[in-house]
């Protein structure tokens, strides 16, 4: 159908991106790489291994890391290779219980928007005009963030909770939530948008999305740049 077509359509810059896997996996093979260079997937990294970490250790120190990495996506500053952060064994450390307490309320954030989303498709009884198309838009979007945070942080677990691995903080564990993140930012833009400038929305997130889209291709370019140069990456 046209609109199956369509759909398919906005696929297609996302499955040309997951390309690049591939094809830099096979460069050599392809020709697309000098034989003799560096493979782009190998990095030597002399920190301690961590495997040593007993499970509640290793989830303690994870409370503190899991907030960072939110903060990562939102403003990606400050990147690393490696992280150097310091293990800590206490509950009571002051990272610790403030990366708990960012976890507690994203949680609870997810819970919230799950449950008015609920209440709100239990309101509106089916029905698709007037008050009940707008309240049926605000259960979608909210039914989304409530999608992103669980997204985030179940899938998340597997390597940030109670399995201890070889480190403590690696960006590349982000890179499956963070399309929990990436449903929630837009949701709640749109909630906020519709609520405050209605008749302008579109024009609004139209104008948010670009500059969006500008500000991180332009931190794209030059975390590029960095990775030209091997002491400027690891210092």
């Amino acid at each position: 159908s046209r609109l199956g077509r369509r759909r398919f359509a906005y696929l297609l810059p996302h499955l040309a991106v997951a390309a690049v896997i591939p094809l830099s996996l096979f460069a050599r093979e392809l020709g697309l790489l000098d034989p003799s260079s560096p493979s782009p997937w190998i990095l030597t990294l002399k920190k301690d291994d961590l495997r040593h970490l007993s499970g509640s250790v290793y989830f303690i120190n994870q409370l503190q890391i899991v907030p960072m990495y939110l903060r990562l996506l939102l403003l990606p500053v400050g990147q690393r290779v490696q992280y150097d952060i310091q293990a800590t064994g206490s509950l009571l450390d002051p990272g610790v219980l403030f990366g708990a307490a960012v976890l507690s309320a994203f949680a609870a954030c997810g819970i919230c928007w799950a449950r008015r989303a609920c209440a709100l498709d239990r309101a509106i009884g089916g029905e698709a005009a007037g008050p009940a198309a707008e309240a049926g838009e605000r259960c979608r979007r909210m039914t989304l963030a409530a999608f992103g945070v669980g997204w985030f942080l179940i899938a998340l677990s597997v390597e940030s909770s109670f399995i201890p691995i070889k480190h403590l903080a690696f960006e590349h564990r982000v890179y499956l939530p963070a399309f929990g993140v990436f449903l929630l930012v837009p949701a709640l833009a749109a909630l906020v948008v519709r609520r405050l400038a209605a008749p302008r929305q579109g024009a609004i997130l139209l104008a948010a999305g670009v500059a969006v889209a500008v500000a991180l291709s332009v931190t794209t370019a030059a975390r590029n740049r960095l990775w030209t140069d091997a002491v400027r990456l690891w210092t």
